[in-house]
């Protein structure tokens, strides 16, 4: 059995942005991205929408915005193994082998799925 970890939103958006850098048809997505035909489509639809890659005929190109999100995640990434290895000087003070602090506590999470605001009623 293949123990498969499970990839985050902001590692999925990464690969397919650093795909679309210089352009891309879908399928080179689907696979350069290893994505499925289904989460190829659902993301590519929320980087058109948010204006962060936009489809010239049958190629995807990423936007001068998609290009600044592309960097805000390496930065993000970067902050982020600089934590874990916070966590991990934190963790060398106890002996015992306590983990006051576990590494996968930042990991980022989350799905892109829309999020639809409740309107509230008066």
């Amino acid at each position: 059995m293949v123990n498969r970890k499970k990839r985050t939103s902001i590692s999925i958006l990464w690969d397919i942005l650093n795909v679309v850098r210089n352009g891309a048809k879908k399928t080179a997505i689907m696979n350069k991205a290893n994505l499925s035909y289904e989460l190829t489509e659902k993301y590519l639809n929320r980087l058109i929408d948010g204006g962060l890659v936009i489809k010239k005929d049958d190629t995807y190109v990423i936007t001068n915005k998609g290009k600044e999100l592309l960097e805000k995640i390496v930065t993000l990434r970067k902050k982020q193994e600089e934590i874990k290895q916070i966590i991990r000087d934190i963790n060398k003070y106890f002996s015992d082998g306590t983990e006051l602090v576990r590494e996968d506590s930042i990991t980022l999470r989350g799905s892109i799925s829309r999020r639809t605001e409740k309107k509230a009623t008066a």
